[in-house]
């Protein structure tokens, strides 16, 4: 995760505060009237890629030989 975001677990507590109080959907609600407002999406027809790339275990800094 860049540093700019911070530590990896106030950003999973964050998320997971905001997904369970609704947090999370009044801004999926307003970026999406924003974008049909713009003509950007169509109304009927729109999604939210959850495409996500699982790292190496060495990525997070794991050592060699360790499963």
């Amino acid at each position: 995760m860049p540093e700019k975001y911070g530590k990896w677990g106030t950003v999973y507590d964050l998320f997971t505060t905001w997904n369970a109080d609704g947090t999370l959907d009044e801004i999926l609600d307003l970026l999406r009237a924003a974008h049909v407002d713009a003509e950007a999406i169509d109304e009927e027809l729109w999604c939210v890629d959850g495409t996500n790339i699982r790292a190496a275990r060495c990525a997070a800094g794991a050592k060699k030989g360790t499963q």
